[in-house]
């Protein structure tokens, strides 16, 4: 009897961790599996580069560690030995303000404070900023309905400073969003649940910490490989035995057909009893869009174009010590780039690489970066980390512009009741499933944990037994 075909479209770390799920029932010759990727190589956004010594990576370049979901695959795959945690001596970023870099305070949440001294000995607020803020806690609870934009529920409850200063700049990194769209019940639902309690989200944020698990002092928040991210790529790839994966094969469209699915591509075509698409949700909208108008949803999700620049220097040329894991822009400030990281700094390394690594980010939801050709954003990085850190002498050791078209998808207001309608769409058409940054997580955890479920939903609609954790 043949056994069951599932094709996964795209090879980015969702797509590969739905192989993954999937790989030991193919080895078993229970299921056929195949993966669809339409670039040249596989990993998605996730890609490193050893150069002089170091590991540049020119997309994410880190685990979170309280979704465990990354750790255990990389322990899965025999990486486990490679995670390295942030340095200790290192932890803690600054904010760039009025010409000058500050401690980002402790005990920051989101950019909410839960600890009042930290933040009431900060000089990024005024005393102005830092009683609207505590007023939170006596401030009445606002309606706040089903969703609302994350900017205008903070601005209403800690005034325009903590959003501006604290809260934008936090969050850029992980979203490279505008708060003024961004969706709270997307990102931070329990906000909502707050904000609708007397002491709000003050007490909110406070209560949470002190009901989670208190992590050791050596505990890292995130973690990286040693060897750049890209080497979870490789490894769970290396790993997929009995399942063809196929480069260079962007697929056209997925369309019913009598036994499941046909998946068609300009390569040719295959019929499969189930498909998870695992590709951006742009790609997403034109591969599904014969289904029906829900598909127009997938379309209706934006993504923001961003750069990354990477710069080596000679530990000497640089200005100033570099004694953090970088620092963060607010969008106010006057500069082009928004987040510098100290890579050299950031990580607890085995073996420290012999300069220093800088990754330098551009690129804000609702501007466009990438309209500048290469040495122009070079120039833009350089300028502006000149003016946050001082002049650096001489020439770098290496430089690299990484271009990520549609790099982050922006949950916007309205984010939650989409999916609810993709959800629902989707149930008329068994067999189908959807996974990857675009619908429930941006972060590489996020995206395994999707891939994998998708990967177990395929299972239960094909009656077969989910593998082991």
């Amino acid at each position: 009897m043949t056994p069951p075909k599932v094709v996964v479209v795209g090879g980015g770390i969702t797509g590969l961790a739905a192989a993954w799920r999937l790989e030991p029932l193919a080895r078993a010759g229970r299921l056929e599996v195949e993966l669809w990727e339409a670039s040249e190589r596989l990993g998605g956004a996730i890609r490193s580069y050893a150069v002089a010594g170091a590991v540049v990576e020119g997309g994410p370049d880190s685990l979170l560690r309280r979704k465990p979901e990354a750790e255990r695959l990389a322990e899965a795959v025999g990486l486990g030995g490679e995670l390295i945690p942030i340095h200790p001596q290192h932890r803690g970023s600054y904010l760039y303000h009025a010409g000058r870099l500050h401690p980002i305070p402790e005990g920051l949440e989101a950019g909410i404070p839960t600890r009042l001294g930290p933040l009431w000995r900060s000089p990024l607020l005024s005393l102005w900023g830092k009683l609207r803020a505590v007023g939170d806690l006596v401030r009445p609870p606002v309606p706040v309905g089903d969703d609302m934009a994350l900017g205008e529920l903070l601005r209403r409850r800690f005034g325009r400073e903590v959003v501006t200063r604290l809260a934008e700049p936090l969050l850029s990194g992980v979203y490279a969003g505008d708060l003024n769209t961004l969706s709270t019940a997307a990102t931070f639902p329990q906000f909502l649940e707050w904000a609708r309690k007397p002491g709000s989200l003050l007490a909110g944020a406070a209560a949470a910490r002190r009901a989670r698990p208190r992590p050791s002092a050596a505990q890292s928040p995130f973690l990286t490989l040693a060897g750049g991210l890209e080497g979870l790529v490789r490894a769970v790839a290396a790993r997929l035995s009995g399942i063809p994966v196929v480069l260079s094969r962007p697929v056209v469209a997925v369309e019913p057909a009598p036994a499941g699915w046909r998946v068609r591509s300009e390569g040719g075509e295959t019929v499969a009893q189930a498909v998870i698409v695992a590709a951006p949700a742009w790609a997403a909208a034109a591969i599904l869009h014969g289904l029906g108008a829900w598909s127009g949803l997938l379309a209706e999700i934006p993504y923001t174009n961003l750069a990354v620049v990477g710069m080596i220097w000679p530990h000497d040329a640089v200005p100033r010590p570099l004694d953090r894991t970088g620092f963060l822009v607010p969008r106010d400030e006057g500069l082009r780039i928004t987040a510098c990281t100290f890579v050299h700094a950031k990580w607890a390394y085995p073996e420290p690489p012999p300069h220093a690594v800088l990754r330098v980010f551009l690129g804000r939801a609702g501007t466009d970066i990438l309209r500048e050709d290469d040495a122009a954003l070079l120039a833009i990085a350089r300028a502006d980390l000149e003016r946050v850190l001082g002049r650096f002498r001489g020439d770098p050791v290496w430089t690299g512009v990484f271009r990520l078209p549609r790099a982050l998808p922006q949950y916007t207001v309205g984010h939650r009741q989409r999916l609810d309608q993709l959800r629902a769409a989707l149930t008329r058409h068994p067999g189908l499933y959807l996974a990857g940054a675009g619908y429930d997580g941006v972060g590489i955890p996020d995206c395994i944990r999707q891939g994998q479920a998708a990967a177990d939903a395929v299972l239960a609609h094909l009656g077969l037994p989910r593998p082991g954790p």
